[in-house]
């Protein structure tokens, strides 16, 4: 992408924030997006289960565009925040979309950057796209990144480019209306990993090295997630997940294991941190929440546990929306928690099935759990 389409992106964007324009965008479906057009002939009867698969998607994007056009939410999709090489050395875009809710004060807004899961071989910033749009229409500059897979690069590609996005949404505060020191980061399974990594490691060398912007957050939301990858290959499948993500000889492999866990940097001026998981994770086991909570608590790191009984590792969203509500308003100052009541209708204690379970905060109690 030239400078020039790069500067006219941004002039966009601050456009949609100023409230001036109504692009009528919204997010896109959980799976990829297909052509528009039909064919004219009757489709073999081996495509026919596709083609109804196809309408539907096309069905669920009308809906989301009138829903999205109610809620006064703008999205914009494929913003590119950066440039980076696949395995052969290729350039390639980092992009990420984008949802801004419409208003016309000058207010600067908090920022939530959201990074999808799935083992770092899967997934894309299309998962993210209902929670990004719920945070526009509660206040939010919401984004949903898509970073670089295994199968186009391995560690520590992944790593450096959730780092850019929150530097390019920093870089850009201004001209986007977003209040640089108020950028929180939520991620889930693998992209819970990255988002406690970059929690933990903004002040690390190996990451940081030659880079003038900070890519530090002021809170991190990590749900599912691993954080001590020794621990964790020693105990589940060595060669899954972390495994195929870092490639290494034998003998570097332990030591980067090592450096890609956010274990490895806890320190005294990290984030504060809301970890959710299920106890029934046969995939992620609780215990790396719970050793990555004793481990923030033993640097005075404000740090709230919530583990979500007899749940494995896809939960349902309704029993961690309210926790992760209440502590990014309380965190960044956004409305979400107005947005979850909606949703959920009932407090999370009285829903039947999975039940959450606050595991120690060392914060004061008050009004809320996530509220000094």
């Amino acid at each position: 992408m030239t400078k020039f389409h790069a500067l006219l992106m941004l002039s966009v964007l601050l456009v949609l924030v100023r409230g001036d324009w109504s692009f009528g965008q919204t997010t896109q479906p959980e799976s990829p997006v297909v052509p528009t057009t039909v064919p004219d002939q009757a489709p073999p009867p081996s495509t026919v289960e596709e083609s109804q698969r196809r309408e539907d998607r096309r069905q669920r994007r009308r809906r989301q565009r009138e829903q999205s056009s109610l809620s006064g939410v703008e999205i914009v999709q494929n913003v590119v925040y950066g440039e980076a090489e696949n395995r052969n050395g290729t350039s390639i875009e980092l992009l990420m979309d984008v949802a801004v809710p419409r208003r016309s004060d000058q207010k600067s807004l908090p920022a939530v950057i959201y990074v999808h899961g799935g083992g770092f071989r899967s997934g894309s910033k299309e998962q993210g796209g209902r929670f990004i749009e719920s945070l526009a229409r509660s206040g939010y500059f919401a984004a949903s990144i898509n970073y670089r897979l295994v199968g186009v690069a391995p560690y520590p590609a992944a790593v450096f480019d959730v780092k850019q996005a929150v530097r390019f949404i920093r870089e850009n505060a201004s001209s986007l209306g977003i209040d640089p020191n108020r950028i929180g980061i939520i991620g889930v399974s693998a992209g819970a990993h990255l988002a406690s990594l970059i929690g933990t490691s903004s002040d690390a060398e190996v990451f940081e090295a030659g880079e003038e912007t900070s890519s530090a957050v002021a809170c991190v939301v990590a749900i599912a997630g691993t954080s001590d990858l020794t621990t964790f290959a020693l105990q589940r499948r060595p060669r899954r997940g972390s495994g195929q993500w870092i490639e290494a000889p034998e003998s570097e492999y332990e030591g980067l294991l090592r450096q890609a866990s956010p274990l490895t940097y806890v320190s005294e001026d990290d984030p504060p941190y809301l970890l959710l998981h299920g106890t029934a994770d046969e995939v992620v086991p609780v215990a790396q929440s719970e050793g990555f909570a004793k481990a923030l608590r033993s640097k005075n790191v404000e740090v709230a546990l919530v583990t979500i009984e007899g749940a494995g590792h896809g939960f349902k969203p309704d029993s961690m929306l309210m926790p992760t509500a209440e502590f990014l308003d309380a965190k960044l100052g956004g409305n979400l928690v107005i947005f979850a009541e909606q949703e959920t209708n009932v407090p999370l204690r009285q829903q039947n099935g999975e039940r959450p379970r606050r595991q120690g905060s060392n914060e004061q109690p008050s009004r809320t759990p996530f509220v000094p």
